[in-house]
């Protein structure tokens, strides 16, 4: 394809919710770009790493990595599904979700010519990062985690 996205990435919603509040977004370019920005570069600081390892630990909804339950680091956690009608999520605080979104936006700015990332996506994944960082707000407000999934 002509952006670099496979065909599972194209059809893509991503979810970040809680108790005070949500959204879902259809930006193929928030995973190709950021959620899997780790597969893309290697990260140089232990900060990058930590941040990038949150962000990859982000599970699919209906098709999680088993070794990726269970798994948790500084403010985030990967918690199983509950029942039949429930899917994997990463639960984190709204801090460290923010300050990993934000690691991972400037590594892609800094590495932009290597991952091969076009205006267009750039342009797009700002509007999908800001309505996160909505949602982080109320959550932060509100003292509430927020839990994270994708579905590709």
């Amino acid at each position: 394809m002509s952006d670099g996205y496979d065909r599972d990435e194209m059809l893509v919603q991503v979810s970040v919710a809680s108790p005070a509040g949500a959204c879902t977004l259809e930006d193929p370019s928030l995973l190709h770009y950021i959620l899997r920005l780790g597969e893309s570069i290697d990260a140089a600081s232990q900060d990058d790493r930590e941040a990038l390892d949150v962000l990859r630990a982000i599970p699919h909804a209906f098709d999680p990595d088993e070794e990726l339950i269970g798994a948790f680091g500084r403010g985030w956690r990967v918690l199983p599904a509950r029942g039949a009608l429930d899917w994997p999520v990463l639960e984190v605080t709204p801090q460290r979700l923010r300050s990993a979104l934000r690691r991972a936006h400037d590594l892609l700015w800094n590495n932009a010519a290597a991952v091969r990332v076009s205006a267009r996506d750039i342009s797009q994944l700002e509007i999908s990062l800001e309505a996160i960082y909505g949602v982080l707000s109320q959550a932060e407000a509100a003292g509430v985690p927020v839990s994270v999934s994708y579905v590709a």
